[in-house]
């Protein structure tokens, strides 16, 4: 189902719209009376949304195939020579901010040790170190 429907569906007063005219039907079998009738229109309402969120939640925490971690970045430009170093990286054409306990030169090749939200924390790659 797409997530316009159902956030459409999800909205209060569509859900209770829906709801109610479910509920009526419900009640006109069962013979239910207004408390049940609102008991149901509220359940009916809360398990829209948690399909809403269950939908909008799926896949958080799965790995990406962007993460950077072990990838290789260029120097851009090094901020300071103080611990730790600030720089800023390239990382296919996306400029990060970086962080690194060993000095780094303008225009080196460094890899991504761990990613911190839009920090990388990087280590210089040795002369004949590979990618």
């Amino acid at each position: 189902m797409p997530v316009f429907w159902l956030m459409f569906l999800s909205l209060p007063g569509v859900g209770i719209l829906l709801g109610s005219g479910v509920m009526y039907l419900v009640s006109e079998l069962v013979a239910l009376d207004l408390a049940g009738f609102l008991a149901g229109v509220l359940a009916l309402n809360l398990l829209l949304d948690l399909a809403l969120v269950r939908y909008q939640h799926r896949g958080l925490g799965a790995p990406t195939a962007h993460e950077p971690v072990g990838r290789i970045a260029r120097v851009r430009h090094v901020d300071g020579a103080e611990r730790p170093v600030q720089a800023r990286v390239m990382l296919d054409g996306i400029r990060w901010r970086a962080l690194s306990e060993e000095p780094l030169e303008d225009g080196g090749r460094v890899r991504v040790t761990r990613r911190d939200g839009l920090t990388l924390y990087v280590t210089p790659l040795e002369p004949g170190e590979a990618e």
